[in-house]
């Protein structure tokens, strides 16, 4: 087994991949905290399912119940509360997120090798996309989608020809898994294995026919023998979509206008996330993509060759298609929260993962290859340095964010009000362009103690593991209007006890300094009045004095 690794290592390209896995991995771990949006959420929310029934926690038993529906966003956070037992809660966010980052570029090397062997090669192009704008909202589940909708295509493709009842049942827990992943993921799989076999149907018949009349008996023969078990594979993952859209209610956001979505189809949109210089390399990326391609369309064109794997570039126009009409849809919770959004953010990133397979699997001369290569190398390189710069400035602010949370006592309640969820640095600067590190990094307070965090925007959605209880939800009995998690929300919390009997033991105020909260702001103004009333304040963050903890001023832990 040692020999066999030392071989495959003396190939190239094989060292060249495993050196960037490890480059990939380093930014995650040489600091404390990943920065993500929702990611502190998900962790807080494991906790809570795995501390449910254990009686030293009996305030989140209060306050919360567990959603008994078999919906796909249990399988992640079953996963983070599992590997709770494995090692310590700071960094189990680290290790899941490993797991994606290793996995992602893998199943681009299998997907590749099954489509052509010897194009594995070319899984270097795809570790640009890894640290993505999903992936820093938090959006963990739907990052790992992203694999097994690759491996999917993969195992589909190279089964294509020979499937079994072994091969078909492999196929259909594939699918049961990726719609526990996430179903926008599923529904690209679908629509790409539809417009895939409709390409292989054309092309066999074509072929047969030999440049006289098409054979259409092999149209059915393509069917029966490449659609039939990979359909009935697909049927239980029907049914079980079916279920989960048929128990919720949807809306459709506006569409955003067309000019802006070509612009952030050109720009690459979704592997941009902290800074505009981020922007600059996507770009690069696209362009670096589009001469690819074009160079690619050309030589076929010189050449009349076509083949079967060409069926992926019609893939690839239906997702871009898809990507400009697809309606941004949504789930709507029983109380009116909008949940399962950023479609267009998610949907950017599909047509860029099959035209990379498709780019793969073609002939290159060998100094375009290595051309390919290097260049992929130095964006990935050039994301990584900048991430790993933004990630150094993200944790020092998420440290001072958590300097109280020490002082939080167990069996309590915490409602986190902030004044700039993306942070600032610099004059003003802001230190995340469209990410918001701060918005629910409060899930950490809690990881080890029986708290309550009352912004847990998960708990309020009715479609995650873990749900408020109607009579303490505080998205109804705290907000006057707007939302909870607006910044800052127009809040009436210490009201809060009378109308449901439940407590806010601890206000976190943060992205402010004392001196700067302007009372002229009527939302300000009323924060500070309750704040007056019924609060001491016990804690100003030493950093930077952008964190303010203040404690209900006749709270006892029972």
């Amino acid at each position: 087994m040692k020999l066999h690794f030392i071989n495959w290592l003396k190939k190239p390209y094989n060292s060249f991949f495993l050196l960037f896995i490890i480059l990939s991995l380093f930014p995650l771990w040489i600091f404390r905290y990943f920065p993500s949006q929702d990611g502190p959420a998900h962790i807080y929310n494991a906790y809570i399912i795995r501390n449910y029934f254990h009686p030293g926690y009996p305030l989140i038993r209060e306050y919360f119940i567990l959603n008994g529906k078999l919906d796909p966003t249990w399988v992640s956070h079953l996963i983070l509360g599992g590997l709770t037992y494995l090692f310590p809660i700071s960094i189990v966010i680290k290790v899941f997120v490993s797991g994606y980052i290793i996995l992602f570029p893998l199943s681009f090397r299998y997907a590749l090798r099954a489509l052509r062997p010897g194009a594995e090669a070319y899984a270097i192009l795809s570790f640009p996309l890894i640290y993505n704008y999903p992936l820093h909202m938090g959006f963990f589940s739907f990052s790992f989608s992203l694999t097994l909708c690759v491996f999917i295509l993969g195992y589909w493709y190279k089964h294509k020809d020979r499937f079994t009842l072994h091969t078909g049942g492999v196929l259909s827990a594939l699918f049961i898994l990726l719609y526990l992943f996430h179903v926008v993921s599923l529904v690209i799989v679908c629509l790409s294995f539809c417009t895939f076999l409709i390409w292989l149907i054309f092309f066999d018949a074509s072929r047969k026919a030999g440049g006289n009349r098409l054979n259409f008996k092999s149209y059915r023969r393509t069917l029966r023998t490449r659609a039939l078990i990979p359909a009935l594979a697909f049927l239980p993952t029907f049914i079980l979509a079916g279920i989960f859209f048929g128990q919720r209610n949807t809306a459709t956001a506006p569409a955003p206008a067309f000019l802006k979505t070509l612009v952030n189809l050109i720009k690459f949109y979704s592997l941009v996330s902290f800074s505009k210089s981020e922007e600059w390399i996507s770009t690069a990326f696209f362009v670096m993509l589009a001469l690819g391609t074009t160079y690619l369309l050309i030589q076929k064109i010189r050449d009349r060759e076509i083949n079967y794997r060409d069926g992926i570039l019609p893939i690839v126009g239906i997702l871009i298609l898809f990507y400009f009409i697809a309606p941004d849809v949504y789930l709507i919770s029983p109380n009116g929260m909008a949940g399962g959004r950023f479609i267009k953010q998610r949907l950017n990133l599909y047509p860029f993962i099959f035209l990379i397979l498709w780019i793969g699997t073609q002939h290159f001369h060998p100094n375009m290859k290595k051309a390919i290569c290097i260049i992929s190398a130095v964006i990935t390189l050039t994301f990584l340095s900048l991430h790993t710069r933004t990630y150094a400035d993200l944790n020092s602010y998420i440290d001072e964010y958590l300097s109280g949370a020490h002082l939080v006592k167990s069996h309590s309640t915490l409602l986190p009000i902030s004044y700039f969820r993306k942070g600032t640095k610099y004059k003003g600067n802001v230190l995340s362009l469209r990410i918001n590190p701060f918005l629910y990094a409060s899930g950490y307070f809690a990881c080890t103690k029986d708290i309550v965090m009352l912004n847990n925007y998960e708990a309020n959605t009715g479609y995650f593991p873990v749900e408020f209880r109607p009579k303490l939800n505080p998205f109804i009995h705290t907000v006057i209007k707007g939302r909870l998690l607006a910044q800052p929300p127009w809040v009436n919390f210490i009201d809060y006890p009378k109308r449901t009997k439940g407590c806010v033991d601890y206000i976190l105020i943060w992205g402010i300094k004392r001196e700067h909260m302007d009372n002229r702001d009527p939302r300000t103004a009323l924060i500070t009045k309750q704040l007056k009333k019924g609060y001491k304040l016990i804690h100003t963050s030493k950093q930077r004095g952008l964190m303010h903890l203040y404690q209900r001023n006749d709270f006892s832990p029972f």
